[in-house]
């Protein structure tokens, strides 16, 4: 199902999608008894393209939570924007941006919890990070919950796009799941995508197109 590279750090994972599925639902678990996320919360993300990142999306919508996904490289200002506007209360970010984050958190009273992902710095201690999740012993049952709305499982808000603001305040494009999956449809269609075709993924999915 998914295979990640980074090699700089020397990794390599490749997951089938039953261990892509354990994985989401260690994270869920983490999201859910851990981080007391529910339907509806929303859950940004200081990250870039990364195979954890990739969990974090759809553990999100395993809950029928909505992930809100900021550019690594916005300055703080935009970042503070967003999270405050799209009244996110949890931030996933890369290690790289703690100090930034955990800042910026200061003044936004909605914020509760920011986790961090990626080795934690020496001096972090107290904040928690993703592997607590990956290394979870009690997987939550992702069949429990029918999805992001209420009465329809497609209906609820999944993910909100923040547009670059060029013309004014960034401006948040909200998507359910039923957006997502038909735009996957589409795209699968027009280009003939089979079993048998394997995609790499260039465009930071932090943004739609990714």
């Amino acid at each position: 199902l998914l295979t990640y590279y980074d090699d700089d750090r020397g990794v390599h994972r490749r997951y089938t999608y039953r261990q892509f599925g354990d994985h989401v639902a260690r994270v869920a678990s983490f999201l859910h008894d851990g981080l007391g996320i529910r339907r509806g919360g929303r859950i940004a993300t200081v990250l870039f393209n990364h195979d954890d990142t990739v969990l974090i999306y759809f553990a999100a919508w395993a809950l029928g939570a909505v992930i809100v996904p900021i550019n690594v490289e916005e300055p703080a200002e935009r970042k503070r924007y967003i999270l405050e506007h799209s009244e996110a209360t949890t931030i996933f970010c890369w290690t790289d941006s703690l100090e930034e984050v955990l800042a910026l958190q200061d003044n936004l009273p909605a914020v509760k919890t920011v986790v961090a992902v990626g080795n934690l710095r020496p001096g972090s201690c107290g904040v928690p990070d993703l592997t607590q999740a990956l290394d979870s012993p009690r997987p939550f049952p992702l069949g429990r919950l029918d999805g992001p709305g209420e009465g329809d499982p497609l209906g609820g808000e999944a993910l909100i796009v923040y547009t670059s603001g060029t013309t004014g305040p960034p401006k948040g494009v909200v998507l359910s799941a039923r957006h997502l999956l038909l735009d996957a449809d589409a795209i699968t269609e027009w280009h003939g995508f089979g079993q048998g075709d394997r995609l790499m993924c260039v465009l930071p999915i932090h943004h739609v197109n990714g």
